[in-house]
């Protein structure tokens, strides 16, 4: 389940990373891993994609046959 999450803050860092980086050519690249979002404002957006927002999305995608098709794609399932 946490990996949506840490894939969309990998994205965020590195367009940060970037844009920052054409400014001070002294910064480098360090893992997701090692990137903590503790501030109140990060961390309850973080918290509801965690409890409701990855959860609800995962159902529905159960729900529509979303994954069904991806098992199909690669001859997992018929169809």
């Amino acid at each position: 389940m946490r990996k949506p999450i840490a894939y969309a803050l990998t994205v965020i860092m590195s367009c940060l990373a970037t844009t920052v980086a054409a400014q001070d050519k002294t910064l480098h690249a360090v893992p997701f891993t090692d990137v903590k979002l503790e501030d109140t404002f990060w961390k309850s957006r973080l918290e509801t994609n965690r409890t409701v927002s990855i959860p609800h999305n995962y159902k529905w995608c159960e729900e529509t046959g979303r994954f069904d098709n991806f098992a199909k794609a690669a001859g997992l399932m018929d169809g």
